[in-house]
């Protein structure tokens, strides 16, 4: 199973950085302008909820710093 998620984000380089797996080579992760693209390779069932979620919610971390303390 597969999944993609697009962020559409002004700062994408940024977020492309703090979301970036080290060392997971079924996570690839791409950014085009002010879209990064995450493609979820791989993906077990039991997790095609929680990985998707874990990224969404890192996002909204990094937005919530980013944008409340004017980096």
């Amino acid at each position: 199973m597969e999944i993609e998620l697009e962020i559409e984000e002004e700062n994408s380089s940024i977020l492309y950085d703090i979301l970036n797996p080290d060392n997971d080579q079924n996570i690839d992760m791409t950014v085009n302008k002010k879209k990064l693209n995450i493609k979820i390779k791989n993906l077990e069932l039991k997790s095609i909820y929680s990985l998707p979620d874990d990224f969404l919610r890192n996002y909204e971390v990094f937005y919530k710093i980013y944008y409340n303390l004017k980096i």
